[in-house]
Order: structure tokens, then C-alpha cells, then sequence
């Protein structure tokens, strides 16, 4: 029946909600739970937790290097020292210059990550590629492979010949690329020097576009800029004098009105005085007509 219908669809709504509030538990939150399991030494849990996470691709390059940390704590724990140094390997080619977030670690766990940070592998490639601004003076640069690393992407710019940069953190509205507007206070058709550093959450530079030695150069393509005028059609004309007033509060207007209104009564005068066209009154001696 329909009712039926009607009320299984709403039961799977229902529970769709729930899923759905369920996925969109906070990032930070759940890596919070994994640091809990290792703080409890419930470390076959913190490995299922901190696996399951370093499987999600919402994670922040923050987060995902504190998931591999928790992750390779909890193998020295177990030590499980080939799976420690495996998980140390991947984290210390994200960011060369992690440094453990929990303060009371154990020696053992301080002397695992200071022998990999020590000797660290090669960094993680990462590929960034950049789209020259037009005429909104908005530069993108896109991220390819290696972007779950980049925690930033900082542009630095300035004009020929002067000597400081002026540096911004350009904005991400996806993990794969980052944009940010080039300065035109100098002018259209000026040039602008810069360079974008793509950075790991501890600051370590991954990768590159240009350098302070060796920046990237671009030149502002000049702006046409036109107001046009347009008479709103709701809104009545005004007579306007050429110094920009009504015309109504120019000395010449109202000697004209003044003109046309005198001569108008002598016009009037006249007519009056003119020769009437009505007929002569009849008396006794019958009509006639003067002369």
C-alpha cells in the first residue's frame, strides 16, 4: 500500500541520516580516539584505529603525519620494529622535519624517530604546475602528485628593485590547488616577481615554483576601464544648464518667461481695441451699421 511505501522510504531517510552524521565526525576528533588507545596502551586497537584513518582522504597533511606517528607508536609498542620503521620511513618523507607531538613519550619511542629523522628517506614528490594570471590578476597553482603532503602554499611577490617580499598564505578551496590576487598598486603593466613554496605542517619546503634567488616574473596585463551612462527609463528628464544646474535657477530663463509674458498682454490690448464684429444694436429708426 501506499502508506507503506510512504513509510519504508521514510525509515531508509532516517537511517541515511544517521550514516551520514556518522561519516561527518570531525577528523581531529577521531584521531583524538586513536591517541587515547595509545595513552591507554591499547595499542591492537590504536593500530586498527590509525589504519582505518590513513584510509580516509579527508584528512588534513597535519593530521595524516600525526595518524602515522600514532600509528608507528603503537608498533614499538608491540615491537613490531619492521612495521614501526616502515610507518617512520612514509612519515619522515612527508615532512623531514616532523617532531613528536606527545610530550611524555617514552626513550624508546624518542630513540625510533630520532634514528629515522636522523638518516630520513628521500621526500615524497610533489608537482606543482601554475596557471599565469589574466586580467583579475589571480594566480593558481595547482597541486599534483604529493598534495595530501602540502600543509600551505605561500606566495611571495614583490616589484623589481625593491628589497623585501611581501608574503600570504594563498587560499586552498580544494587540497589541490591554492589561488591568491598579484598586486596592482604599482599600475597596470607593471611587472611583479614571485615565487610560491609548497610546505609540510612543520615548515619543511617540499616543493617549489621559483625561489628568492631565481623568482618567477610576470607583467599585469593593463585594465580598460569604461562607465557608461545610462538614463534610468522610470526616471523623467531634467533640463539641466551647461553649468550643470536646472534650468529653472538660470537669470536667463526667467527674463524670457518675463518677455514672453508682456508681450502677451500687449498682444491681448490690441485685440480689444480692435474693430468689433458684433451687430449694430436695433432702435426706432431701424438698423444700421457704423462706419
Amino acid at each position: 500500500m501506499a502508506w507503506a511505501r510512504a513509510v519504508v522510504v521514510a525509515a531508509c531517510l532516517s537511517l541515511a541520516g544517521v550514516a551520514h552524521a556518522q561519516q561527518s565526525a570531525t577528523a581531529a576528533a577521531d584521531v583524538g580516539a586513536v591517541r587515547e588507545l595509545v595513552a591507554g596502551a591499547r595499542y591492537d586497537e590504536a593500530v586498527a584505529g590509525a589504519t582505518a584513518l590513513l584510509l580516509r582522504t579527508d584528512l588534513t597533511a597535519a593530521e595524516r603525519n600525526v595518524s602515522l606517528e600514532l600509528l608507528a607508536t603503537a608498533y614499538i609498542a608491540q615491537r613490531d620494529e619492521r612495521r614501526a620503521r616502515e610507518t617512520l620511513t612514509v612519515l619522515y618523507a612527508r615532512d623531514p622535519g616532523h617532531a613528536l607531538s606527545d610530550p611524555d613519550a617514552s626513550p624508546v619511542v624518542r630513540a625510533a624517530f630520532e634514528a629515522v629523522r636522523a638518516s630520513p628517506p628521500a621526500q615524497v614528490a610533489v608537482g606543482l604546475t601554475h596557471t599565469p594570471p589574466g586580467r583579475d590578476d589571480v594566480l593558481v597553482v595547482t597541486i599534483g602528485d604529493g598534495a595530501d603532503a602540502i600543509h600551505e602554499l605561500r606566495l611571495a611577490y614583490r616589484h623589481p628593485g625593491e628589497p623585501d617580499w611581501a608574503r600570504v598564505v594563498m587560499s586552498r578551496r580544494s587540497a589541490n590547488a591554492g589561488r591568491s590576487r598579484l598586486p596592482r598598486d604599482a599600475g597596470d603593466g607593471r611587472v611583479v616577481e614571485w615565487f610560491v613554496e609548497g610546505v609540510a605542517p612543520s615548515g619543511r619546503v617540499l616543493a617549489s615554483l621559483g625561489s628568492e634567488a631565481e623568482p618567477m616574473r610576470v607583467t599585469l596585463i593593463a585594465q580598460t576601464r569604461r562607465v557608461d551612462v545610462v538614463a534610468s527609463p522610470t526616471e523623467p528628464r531634467r533640463g539641466r544648464s551647461r553649468s550643470g544646474g536646472s534650468v529653472l535657477e538660470t537669470w536667463w530663463f526667467w527674463t524670457l518667461v518675463g518677455v514672453v509674458v508682456v508681450g502677451g498682454g500687449v498682444a491681448v490690448g490690441v485685440a480689444a481695441a480692435g474693430p468689433s464684429t458684433d451687430p449694430a444694436p436695433t432702435g426706432s429708426l431701424g438698423q444700421r451699421r457704423l462706419q
